[in-house]
């Protein structure tokens, strides 16, 4: 079974803060009269790097035969509103 939803979705990345993760968002209610949407939501979705390669910095190791799971995927809800402007677009991204 096939779900559909109109959450929309960036990656960012940064080689000196992290490594790409994904970007979940949607604008709810908009409103005509201000123009822009009262309610943002973002979330993080990410694995840690940890799950599946050893090291730090600029030496990283795959571990070899890695299974991932669900368990591995963490889900965070942010409150920016510089990752996503008044137009429900995302900021930077290109």
């Amino acid at each position: 079974m096939t779900q559909y939803t109109d959450y929309k979705c960036f990656s960012r990345f940064c080689e000196y803060d992290h490594h790409t993760s994904i970007y979940v968002y949607k604008c709810d209610e908009y409103d005509e009269d201000k123009d822009y949407y009262r309610e943002k939501k973002l979330y993080n979705i990410d694995i840690s790097p940890y799950h599946y390669e050893k090291g730090g910095g600029y030496n990283w190791k795959k571990i070899k035969d890695v299974e991932f799971s669900s368990n591995m995927v963490s889900i965070t809800p942010l409150y920016r509103d510089d990752f996503i402007d008044d137009d429900c677009e995302p900021i930077g991204i290109e």
